[in-house]
């Protein structure tokens, strides 16, 4: 999760600065994987914390520092959409201006 997350970031931002709308959609997807593994992790902290009180203060740290991951994929994610999304209307904007379809008439 944490080398996914730190991809993300450095992706991102190479979106950014690159200006590859392309690699930050890619990094738009990579956003599912780490939540996919925020889940796994969470269920089994707690379950460790059930079965095992001593775990508990531990098992809270690692919640922490799970969550804390999550949310800067999370922020990366941002990144990366609005960098998208800025790159789409722009180039929607600076684009040919498409011919009129034609009617049929019946």
């Amino acid at each position: 999760m944490t080398d996914l997350t730190a991809t993300m970031v450095r992706q991102s931002l190479d979106a950014f600065v690159n200006l590859d709308a392309r690699q930050a959609r890619r990094v738009c997807r990579m956003d599912d994987e780490v939540d996919r593994y925020n889940d796994e992790i969470i269920a089994e902290l707690m379950e460790l914390m059930r079965s095992s009180p001593e775990m508990v203060e531990p098992g809270v740290s690692l919640f922490s520092a799970t969550r804390h991951l999550e949310r800067i994929a999370d922020h990366a994610t941002n990144i990366a959409e609005t960098w998208s999304t800025w790159w789409k209307a722009r180039s929607s904007a600076t684009a040919p201006p498409r011919s009129p379809t034609r009617k049929v008439s019946g």
